[in-house]
């Protein structure tokens, strides 16, 4: 039986932004990145729509 080990919510905390740091990091790298100028007119033209 593997023994779990229990992390303090800081330690937890800094680990997740580690993930999500490498996460982006690795999106970079492959080239998976949206336009943020056509991102934001979509974004812009529902609430446009919407309101």
């Amino acid at each position: 039986m593997e023994t779990a080990r229990i992390y303090p919510e800081q330690e937890v905390s800094g680990m997740e932004f580690h993930r999500f740091l490498e996460d982006g990091l690795e999106d970079i790298r492959n080239g998976n990145l949206l336009d943020f100028e056509s991102v934001f007119d979509e974004l812009e033209k529902s609430y446009d729509a919407g309101g």
